[in-house]
């Protein structure tokens, strides 16, 4: 990836804090410019407007996280179908925006492709021009009259009024925030939520306020096909959306909140050929670590101290839950002890991680894309044992939700 879009993303991957949104408004007028019907409920304009991103989050990542949440079924499809207790099918959990009145959905494709970037998504999101992939218009905050904080010491002493725009203390892989795993994060890191919370409280004034908010890393860990951590991220952004709504309860009338994507990221399939109707979501809940952290802390580790297969996989059950062939347990219906099959390829991972060969075969590029392969392959292996899957480590071109809430003073829209 180019580095100005790294910069990009590390920017709009924290927390943009604009404290007016008059562009955002115009659209509305300009949209009725022209119209002598125009509604008589948009003359009064939402006062608080909070727009959450969910980058790389469709309804794969929406629906997992929700199931992920909820309960499994008690068993296969093959024994819930004969049962007559309810208590043994699935229910699937809810996030903050899941009930939000208003539904939609938009098309992502750019002027580029059907499967976008996120920089041209953002731009078409907050402009409504369409643009070519790579491109994005970005201007130098503190040129523009911005405070750029860096810390939460920095972050903690914003006043009210102040304009700012606010990045993670604690950057991990590639600087951005730290995925939502007591093994990522720091115990007095801020989470995302922290940072909408800290945001209304600068912001807070009677003429209004526009927050603009990003969970950056559901992206990432679908590019890295990681499902544990892609939901880890998309809850997190829905615990940032409850700080949203708490004060929504409080201004009911003056705020609008959105809730929307920029793309698809990674195929995300929530059912596995392996697996066939059957899901197993509580499998995942044995994964403790990202991909990122455990190549960061575990992988390098490794091939610094060149550490034989059996130290690793000693690693592998204590953070992935996954157990050598022979162990108690099952090796099918979520069960966590891996099959022949399975061990092998995680072998065979290892053997390519740790000869440092970053050179792919056709093969290897469709087992491993760019990530590595030790890595990769276990967080694959895990996703399957759940019955979920990925057909990429890029983009798609799959459409993303648009939900909204925002209740104005006059409700009632003239046809």
């Amino acid at each position: 990836m180019k580095k100005r879009i790294k910069l990009v993303r590390n920017l709009l991957g924290s927390l943009l804090l604009l404290s007016s949104f008059g562009l955002f408004a115009q659209g509305v007028d300009e949209q009725y410019a022209l119209n002598d019907n125009r509604p008589a409920s948009l003359s009064a304009r939402p006062k608080y407007v909070f727009v959450f991103i969910g980058d790389g989050m469709s309804y794969p990542q929406v629906q997992s996280a929700a199931d992920f949440l909820g309960k499994d079924a008690n068993g296969t499809v093959n024994k819930v179908k004969t049962s007559s207790n309810l208590d043994d099918s699935p229910k699937p959990g809810t996030l903050s925006f899941l009930s939000f009145p208003v539904a939609g959905s938009a098309q992502t494709y750019d002027a580029t492709s059907f499967a976008p970037d996120s920089a041209s998504t953002a731009t078409s999101i907050f402009t409504g021009h369409k643009t070519h992939s790579s491109s994005i218009n970005v201007d130098i905050a503190k040129r523009s009259g911005y405070t750029v904080c860096f810390t939460q010491k920095d972050a903690s002493a914003l006043k009210e009024g102040d304009k700012a725009i606010v990045i993670a203390e604690t950057l991990a892989d590639s600087g951005a925030f730290s995925y939502e795993y007591e093994e990522d994060r720091k115990a007095d890191e801020w989470a995302l939520s922290d940072y909408v919370k800290k945001g209304i409280e600068v912001l807070d004034n009677p003429d209004g306020f526009f927050i603009m908010v990003e969970g950056g890393k559901i992206d990432w860990a679908c590019h890295a096909n990681d499902a544990r951590s892609t939901i880890a991220d998309t809850i997190a952004l829905s615990d940032a959306v409850a700080e949203a709504v708490k004060f929504q309860q409080e201004h009911p009338s003056d705020t609008l909140i959105l809730v929307t994507a920029d793309h698809e990221t990674g195929g995300l399939t929530i059912g596995y050929a392996g697996t066939d109707y059957n899901l197993f979501f509580r499998t995942l809940d044995n994964q403790t670590i990202s991909y990122a952290k455990f190549d960061s802390d575990y992988v390098s580790r490794y091939k610094k101290d060149k550490t034989s297969f059996e130290d690793v996989m000693a690693d592998v059950e204590k953070l992935f839950g996954l157990k050598k062939p022979g162990n108690a347990g099952s090796d099918k219906d979520g069960g966590l002890v891996l099959t022949d099959y399975e061990y092998g390829r995680i072998r065979t991972a290892y053997e390519k991680t740790m000869s440092g060969n970053k050179n792919r075969t056709q093969e290897e590029y469709e087992l491993y894309g760019t990530y590595e392969p030790l890595t990769v392959t276990l967080t694959h292996v895990l996703n399957h044992k759940s019955g979920i899957g990925f057909t990429s480590y890029s983009h798609p071109g799959l459409p993303v939700p648009v939900l909204a809430d925002g209740r104005l003073p006059d409700t009632t829209i003239q046809a």
